[in-house]
């Protein structure tokens, strides 16, 4: 649980709709940990060849991997191997997971596989909560996109691919692509690629919820904690380093493009040598700084509006101590205080959810039928309309 005076506090805003609670809009931080690339494309025995050369024979490709003998990287190739020329054609593997999204497509192929899935599977109560966070953020709202989307402007599949993309570019998606063409991020189209595959390929229900909520891909709320956007990667923590802030969430304003799990954006402001304001003005305006040592856990910290001091990515600055603190892992039973006055969490509710707005204890989930607010207080992990029950969310396109 974030605490109130952290400057990485997730404020919750929530979006009730066809039983659906987004708790989003901002998160503790928003990046990337690459996670790899999802198999090699298609290329099989190569022999001796030299760095992407001409191969030898090419086996099956793997996922996403495209047909035939394998291009490679390196025009030349080097030296051939002894498989003989460019090799047997290799089978053609599944389409779409492996292939690179260019960065300069992001937004078209994110908007474009998103309005799919969602005008596959969900109905307008459900496109209502989708679009929820959008229609409420600040920036796109002075723009008069809230009047474009529902409930107040009916979309078909064409026009929401268009919308979302306009909104895409803008939040939260700019300052990301920005700062990778400018090299202060590195970009892992794969992921990207991964990512789209998810929502194209996701069955209706449960599965296509999570795909087309999931903050570490598309959706406009940033990952909250430790989780990071799929899709990009910052390694910039040395004091040299130059940093800007990152429309996306609230931690992503404050580590900017620095690499949140060892350092924050710093603006020094003139007359306070050595000290740290935040990367923006009062009216939210980007101001370049530079990357400055986060604190660990016992380190000092500061989220005043003197001086700033953050904390790593993941954990909270105390107000009362002024000390970077770690999650709680105390395991709670039922009856077991959760939080306390300082909304400071207590431990780990087990086998039950923490009433953090109102008994401040951890609850006994409940059954189908009792009132709820959200799907985490229910046994069936469902909310719709106020009452527990079985998830709706996106499981017909009717209304």
């Amino acid at each position: 649980m974030k605490r109130a005076l952290d400057p990485t506090l997730c404020v919750p805003v929530a979006a009730i709709a066809s039983g659906l609670l987004i708790l989003a809009a901002c998160s503790s931080d928003a990046t990337s940990d690459p996670q790899g690339t999802a198999g090699t494309s298609a290329a099989g025995a190569a022999g001796s060849a030299g760095a992407g050369g001409a191969a030898g024979q090419a086996g099956s490709a793997s996922l996403g991997g495209g047909a035939g003998a394998d291009t490679g990287a390196d025009a030349s190739g080097g030296q051939a191997g002894s498989a003989g020329s460019a090799g047997n054609a290799g089978t053609a593997g599944a389409a779409g997971s492996s292939a690179e999204i260019p960065i300069e497509q992001l937004t078209d192929r994110a908007a474009s596989a998103s309005c799919d899935a969602l005008f596959r599977c969900c109905n307008e109560k459900d496109l209502e909560a989708y679009f929820y966070l959008y229609s409420e953020d600040a920036i796109l709202k002075k723009a008069g996109y809230d009047a474009k989307l529902p409930p107040k402007a009916t979309l078909d599949l064409a026009g929401c691919k268009s919308l979302l993309k306009e909104m895409m570019d803008i939040v939260p998606f700019d300052d990301w692509v920005a700062q990778v063409k400018a090299g202060a991020v590195g970009y892992d189209g794969v992921a990207a690629s991964q990512c789209v595959d998810a929502l194209d390929k996701a069955a209706c229900g449960g599965e296509v919820s999570a795909a087309i909520f999931d903050s570490t891909c598309f959706f406009i709320s940033a990952p909250v904690g430790p989780a990071q956007r799929k899709l990009f990667s910052r390694t910039r923590s040395l004091p040299a380093d130059a940093c800007d802030p990152i429309k996306d969430g609230t931690g992503a304003r404050f580590y900017g493009s620095c690499d949140p799990t060892k350092a924050f954006c710093c603006y020094e402001k003139s007359g306070n040598p050595g000290g740290c304001a935040f990367p923006f003005d009062a009216d939210g305006n980007p101001r370049t700084g530079h990357c400055k040592a986060a604190s660990t856990e016992g380190q000092s910290c500061n989220s005043g509006l003197s001086t700033v001091q953050l904390c790593v990515t993941g954990i909270d600055c105390n107000p009362d101590s002024n000390l970077c603190v770690g999650p709680v892992q105390k395991p709670l039973k039922v009856g077991d205080a959760c939080i306390d006055a300082g909304f400071n969490e207590l431990g780990q509710c087990t086998d039950s959810w923490c009433d953090s707005l109102g008994s401040s204890k951890c609850e006994p989930y409940k059954a189908d039928g009792s009132d709820c607010m959200a799907a985490y207080e229910c046994l069936s992990k469902g909310c719709n309309g106020g009452k527990c029950g079985a998830p709706t969310t996106c499981t017909t396109t009717s209304s």
